[in-house]
C-alpha cells in the first residue's frame, strides 16, 4: 500500500475562557490509501477534533498534517477529505437526490452520476422523497452519498451510526464495506463501539483521555465477512475492552 496520510508529533489546544484547554497531545499516525481506521475512546477526549482538523475545519497548534506528501493547512488543501456527522444535516426542502447534488459544479450533477450514487447506497425509488419521509438509516445513507459524491480520497467518519438503532446500525456497516470495496477509499471512523470497530476496520486506535494521545494500536487480521460470534473476534475484543479500560482507569 501506498502511504497517503501521515500525522506527525500533532497536538491541539484552545483558549477557553483565557485558560489553555489541551484537547490532542503528541498524535503520530501514518495511514496507507485504502486502509480503514478506527479510534476509539469516552467522549470529549479529542477524537472529533482530530478529525475536524483532517477535514480543515480546524487548525492545529504544533505538528504537522500531509496529505499524498502535501502539508495540511487550511480546508483548500483539504480537498481530498470530505466528513460525515453522526447526524446527517440533509436540507429539509431538498428531496434525496437535490440533497446528494447539492454543492456539486454543474458538470457533474448527470442524472447519471446522481444515479450512480443513489443505487450506491439502495436508495433507489427513494430519489424524490423529502428526509421527514425517510428513516434515520435512509436519511444517514444519503449524507453517506452526498460525500462520496464528492469523490473524497478520505471518508472521515464522526460516529455516522450513533442515533441508528441496533438493527439499522448494522446494515449501515455492511453498507460501509460495500462502498469501500466499490472504490477503495480510505476510511477514519470516530466511535465508541468496540464491536464496529472490529468488524470495519484494518487497524484501531485506542486514545487516553484529554488530552488524547496514542495509548495503544490493534491490527485487525481477520478474515472478511467477519462474524461477531467468532472466537477470534471475541478474544481481540476482549483485549481492547481491557486496555480501553485500563487507559480510562489510570
Amino acid at each position: 500500500m501506498n502511504e497517503q496520510l501521515r500525522i506527525e508529533h500533532l497536538s491541539k489546544s484552545f483558549l477557553v475562557n483565557n485558560e489553555k484547554l489541551d484537547v490532542l497531545d503528541d498524535i503520530n499516525l501514518n495511514i496507507d490509501k485504502g486502509e480503514f481506521i478506527s479510534i476509539i475512546g469516552h467522549s470529549g477526549c479529542g477524537k472529533s477534533t482530530l478529525l475536524k482538523i483532517l477535514a480543515g475545519l480546524t487548525g492545529y497548534t504544533v505538528g504537522s498534517v500531509k496529505i499524498d506528501g502535501k502539508e495540511l493547512r487550511d480546508s483548500a488543501d483539504s480537498a481530498k477529505c470530505c466528513m460525515i456527522f453522526q447526524d446527517h444535516r440533509l436540507l429539509p426542502w431538498k428531496t434525496v437526490r437535490q440533497n446528494i447534488a447539492f454543492g456539486l459544479y454543474e458538470d457533474d450533477k448527470s442524472e447519471e452520476n446522481i444515479n450512480s450514487y443513489i443505487e450506491m447506497v439502495n436508495l433507489k425509488g427513494f430519489e424524490n422523497a423529502y428526509p421527514h419521509q425517510i428513516s434515520g438509516g435512509m436519511a444517514q445513507r444519503t449524507a453517506i452519498a452526498r460525500a462520496l459524491v464528492r469523490k473524497p480520497e478520505i471518508l472521515l467518519l464522526d460516529e455516522p451510526f450513533g442515533a441508528l438503532d441496533a438493527l439499522t446500525r448494522i446494515e449501515m456497516q455492511k453498507e460501509v464495506l460495500n462502498i469501500r470495496s466499490y472504490n477503495h477509499t480510505t476510511m477514519i471512523l470516530v466511535t465508541h463501539d468496540i464491536d464496529e470497530a472490529i468488524y470495519l476496520s484494518d487497524r484501531i486506535i485506542v486514545t487516553s483521555n484529554r488530552p488524547a494521545a496514542i495509548k495503544k494500536e490493534f491490527k485487525v487480521e481477520l478474515s472478511r465477512p467477519r462474524m461477531r460470534t467468532d472466537s477470534d473476534f471475541m478474544r481481540l475484543k476482549s483485549k481492547i475492552f481491557r486496555e480501553f479500560f485500563d487507559t480510562y482507569s489510570k
